[in-house]
């Protein structure tokens, strides 16, 4: 179709991610997003042409974590995602809200944290998340279902990474990996460690001189005007007619408007036309994607 669209716009990330274990071997990687393992990374970082390593964290959800990979810089997704809360954590009925920042400002976040379109950037995260609702108004909003990193405990969420893979990828870096398994593998395997992350080496030109729009991959974003537009072309369906194709990746009961996890208000319903795309038991454990414990992700096409 002309147009594919995913109601949570950071899991297009996952789903080229797990693609990439059907990419023809020799392939040309430039472009595109890939799955990377532990011992692939950890053979890179040794090279002499190393990627950049980020680990994308949420607010405070870093905090307490002893351990990194080594030369990880942190990349909050503050950064680039526009937060307006209330007092309570909760978000602001404001349009653009928890969306990507400008252009602008969006490209100067990357290059604080050294991010240039030729060089490698290769992400994880250490997030997790609670498993049970929260009850008090101070654990409510964005934030109210991290634990620290340290904890190991609760449920894995590659989504924080996810999105920070697609938002590179949105950008134009030209090669982007996610580390399958994040650090839960990368400590199963063994392999060494950081006591403390690396601090970010600032770039002066995200295009290294060589100029050209930003963002390069513009089409890795749909807009909500489009995406109306788009359903009302194809007389409201999204299954496929009029080259549109909408998947609503998100839990059953949400797909049925029947309710959410979120600690907030929020709008039941879905895109006129949507299909279910599959997810999980609810709103915050994507089990049909990832392994839950350990953030691995699932084979989503078969041979």
């Amino acid at each position: 179709p002309e147009l594919c669209v995913y109601v949570k716009e950071r899991w297009p990330a996952l789903a080229m991610g797990a693609a990439a274990f059907n990419t023809p071997k020799g392939a040309d990687p430039a472009g595109e997003v890939a799955l990377i393992c532990p011992s692939t990374l950890a053979s890179a970082i040794s090279s002499d042409d190393p990627p950049l390593v980020l680990e994308a964290t949420v607010g405070c959800a870093a905090s307490g974590a002893s351990c990194f990979v080594p030369g990880a810089v942190l990349f909050d997704l503050a950064a680039v995602d526009v937060y307006e809360e209330d007092a309570t954590g909760s978000p602001l009925p404001l349009p653009g809200n928890y969306n990507l920042r400008p252009p602008a400002a969006l490209r100067a976040a990357l290059e604080r944290h050294g991010v240039r379109a030729r060089r490698r950037c290769v992400v994880y995260t250490q997030c997790r998340r609670h498993t049970t609702a929260a009850r008090e108004a101070q654990e409510r909003g964005h934030h109210h279902r991290y634990r620290p990193a340290a904890s190991r405990e609760g449920v894995a969420d590659p989504i924080v990474a996810a999105r920070l893979v697609w938002c590179l990828a949105y950008a134009g870096v030209e090669r982007v990996a996610l580390l399958d398994g994040g650090m839960s593998l990368w400590l199963d395997g063994g392999f060494p460690v950081a006591g403390e992350p690396s601090p970010a080496a600032p770039v002066a030109d995200f295009f290294d001189g060589r100029g050209g729009a930003f963002p390069r991959r513009p089409e890795y974003r749909a807009s909500v005007e489009e995406v109306a537009a788009a359903v009302a072309a194809s007389g409201g369906g999204g299954g496929g007619g009029g080259g549109l194709r909408i998947g609503d990746v998100r839990a059953p009961c949400e797909f049925a408007g029947e309710g959410h996890d979120y600690a907030y208000a929020m709008p039941h319903g879905r895109i006129p036309g949507a299909l279910p795309a599959r997810w999980g038991p609810s709103t915050f454990v994507g089990s049909e994607y990832y392994a839950p414990r350990t953030g691995v992700l699932r084979r989503l096409i078969t041979d």
